[in-house]
């Protein structure tokens, strides 16, 4: 003999799944098919429960409601977790793929030769107090300690220096001065 509540909740489930899928898709936002899903796995939830359970169940239709709405917001909780779980495949999917991508691996090396020429290039200062800040990670305060400079000094060519190598980026890419 089946429990009378298994009865009801039946029931409810055949009258009303429809309307609490309607009421997910307002209250979750949940696409219509996500809704139905959600309804269904509760329903599946409840007759799983034990008679005890079971027999704690005053209103069958509250119930429904209730048993629906957390499962529709186990959905959304899923959905957004295997959503960044997407993002971030995408996102390492396409480091990986810029990281062997030999047409990137030619042009970055290209770049890096076009900057050494021009670090060559550079006067024989500039070079050495842009090598000592970007490369040695010194600041421009050790760096006017260490070589009698002003800090003024230092600051103006290390800028005058990044200034030159970005303007051989720039004339290598073919983009104008900005």
């Amino acid at each position: 003999m089946r429990h009378p509540i298994v009865e009801q909740l039946s029931r409810a489930y055949l009258e009303l799944n429809g309307e609490i899928a309607n009421y997910l898709v307002r209250k979750l936002n949940l696409s219509p098919q996500a809704a139905e899903d959600s309804v269904q796995s509760a329903f599946e939830s409840a007759l799983r429960l034990g008679p005890e359970k079971l027999s704690a169940i005053k209103n069958a239709r509250a119930f429904m409601y209730r048993s629906a709405y957390n499962a529709g917001v186990d959905y959304c909780r899923h959905s957004q977790v295997g959503q960044r779980h997407v993002d971030d495949a995408c996102v390492d999917t396409q480091k990986y793929v810029e990281s062997v991508d030999p047409f990137r691996h030619v042009s970055v090396k290209q770049e890096l030769d076009v900057l050494v020429s021009a670090l060559k290039n550079m006067p024989k200062k500039r070079r050495k107090l842009i090598i000592m800040n970007r490369v040695q990670g010194l600041s421009y305060a050790e760096i006017s300690r260490q070589l009698s400079l002003s800090e003024t000094v230092v600051r103006k060519h290390v800028n005058r220096a990044l200034s030159d190598l970005l303007n051989v980026l720039r004339v290598r890419t073919g983009e104008s001065r900005k």
